[in-house]
Order: C-alpha cells, then structure tokens, then sequence
C-alpha cells in the first residue's frame, strides 16, 4: 500500500467505524468505494486476496461498521 492509500484508508476508518453497514455504503459510495464483509459478528469469511480498485474490506458487529481492514 502507498503513501496515498494509507491516508485514503485512514480517512475512511474515521469515517465508517461505529457506523450501521447501511449508513457505511453510502458514506463509502459518496467517496467512490464499495464495501465487502470479510468478518461478522466474530465469523471470518473466505474471500479473494485479488486487489480491486475501490474495494473497501469491513469487519461487522451486530450490523455495525466495527473495522476497516484494507483496501481491495
């Protein structure tokens, strides 16, 4: 991950963490990502280690935003 990723990230951890999964894809959205769940309610998923642009990687709790991973 580059410099300009990390920080990109980081602005989205500020401004998804604590949110509903709901208010989190519009949020991610208006800012020109999509969210995928990697982890729910303690539960890791499989899922593809292949990079995707704009591609925002999630940890849920209870239907709320608890985590966000990594880009791709």
């Amino acid at each position: 991950m580059n410099v300009k990723q990390e920080i990109a990230l980081k602005e989205m951890q500020h401004k998804l963490v604590w949110q509903s999964f709901e208010d989190a894809q519009t949020i991610a959205e208006d800012n020109g990502y999509f969210l995928r769940v990697v982890s729910e309610d303690g539960n890791d998923y499989i899922y593809t280690m292949n990079y995707q642009e704009g591609r925002l990687n999630v940890k849920l709790d209870s239907g709320i935003v608890t985590d966000v991973v990594f880009f791709g």
